[in-house]
């Protein structure tokens, strides 16, 4: 799959469409390569389905103003989750350098930074964000290698075209 702007030639697209297919073939079968990654079709359906979903329910949105939502996280966040993606790649692929090692740190930093409550129960609002931060870095570690799709999946959603409305 491969996602271009309007404005790009479609001789432009056709071709990174048949890149990535060939990129998909290559790695096995029943593999799907989307914004520089390739999955099994399971998995892809696992990263939309379940991180992608559960990483848009869980951002703060415009359209959450005034809402009962208690525990949001901003598209910052998840715009850096894409970095850290970035980070742990070049690590695993031995590039040592100290901003990819500290990948790991700087996510679990971002995510107590980020993650809040506004709950008004002193109580409730610390085990909500416990919980939710718990939640978060265990579907982000346990696929950092993959977490490229369901990031841009839920950045790609959120965008809005010039007349307000989702792009689907």
């Amino acid at each position: 799959i491969s996602l271009a702007s309007n404005s790009l030639p479609v001789k432009y697209l056709a071709e990174s469409a048949e890149h990535n297919l060939e990129v998909s073939k290559n790695s096995g079968k029943n593999r799907i390569t989307v914004f520089n990654t390739t999955v099994k079709w399971q998995k892809f359906k696992t990263l939309i389905n379940d991180i992608g979903e559960w990483l848009y329910k869980n951002m703060d949105k415009k359209e959450d103003e005034g809402s009962d939502k208690t525990i949001k996280f901003s598209r910052g966040l998840v715009y850096r989750l894409l970095t850290y993606v970035e980070q742990a790649k070049a690590f695993k692929d031995g590039k040592k350098l100290d901003t990819n090692a500290l990948w790991r740190s700087h996510l679990h930093y971002d995510v107590a930074r980020n993650i809040k409550s506004n709950n008004l129960d002193k109580d409730e609002r610390i085990k909500e964000e416990r919980e939710m931060r718990e939640n978060f870095l265990t579907k982000v570690e346990k696929n950092i290698e993959y977490l490229r799709i369901p990031a841009s999946y839920v950045l790609y959603r959120e965008r809005k075209n010039e007349g307000g409305k989702d792009v689907d």
